[in-house]
Order: C-alpha cells, then sequence, then structure tokens
C-alpha cells in the first residue's frame, strides 16, 4: 500500500499543472478574444475630443498605403489601403487626422501628415 500523501499527490499535481497552463493560455489569448490582433499596441493615444467640421477641402493621397481607419488613431482598425492619387473630400478634421469621404464611397480617417497627403480648400 502507499502513502496517502503520495496518492494525493500523484493526483493533484497533473490537475494542478493543467490548471496552470489553462491560466497561461486564458492570458494569453485575452487580446484575441476581445477581438483585437496580437500585433496592436498595448498602450493607446489620446486624441483630442474637438472635432472641427470642415467645408470645401478636398486632397488627395501622396503614396501608396496611406491607412483609412474606423477611427482617429494610429492603433485604429484600417478599413482599407489607398492608392497614391486616391482623390478624397474632407469631412472634418480632429487633432491630426481627417476624416474623409474617397471616391469610392468609403468614409474613414487617414494621417493629416503632409508626407502622405496634401489637402487644399476650394
Amino acid at each position: 500500500m502507499s502513502n496517502p500523501g503520495v496518492r494525493l499527490a500523484r493526483w493533484t499535481l497533473p490537475w494542478l499543472l493543467l490548471g496552470v497552463v489553462l491560466y497561461v493560455v486564458w492570458g494569453a489569448t485575452a487580446d484575441f478574444r476581445a477581438g483585437r490582433s496580437a500585433q496592436s499596441p498595448t498602450t493607446t493615444q489620446t486624441v483630442e475630443a474637438t472635432t472641427t467640421p470642415v467645408a470645401g477641402m478636398t486632397g488627395t493621397v501622396l503614396i501608396d498605403g496611406v491607412h483609412l481607419r474606423d477611427v482617429p488613431a494610429a492603433g485604429g482598425t484600417v478599413l482599407r489601403d489607398l492608392k497614391k492619387d486616391t482623390a478624397f473630400e474632407v469631412l472634418e478634421k480632429r487633432a491630426d487626422w481627417y476624416r474623409v469621404k474617397v471616391v469610392t464611397g468609403h468614409i474613414g480617417w487617414i494621417t493629416a501628415d503632409a508626407k502622405f497627403v496634401t489637402v487644399v480648400q476650394q
């Protein structure tokens, strides 16, 4: 006959190890379960809440791959990548972002950085 302490250890240790593994896996997949990709940044950027409506401004994308995002932040979901010379209408401005309507009808946010887009008042 074996010692009751040894029997208890043989029965509980595998379950304890399984619990630790599940706990680690559950924590590692928290971003996935929340709908965020593993590449999303862990810090968020605060954008000022004031929005300025804009009338009569149009623009053009200067380089391929400018991201049209769902929110005015670098961590926002990319709705599509815009190609060079894509025309857009500026709907509003918030901090360093423009809310635009692309000629295809898609609406989203793009950076206001002059390296990527040019905007003119009409």
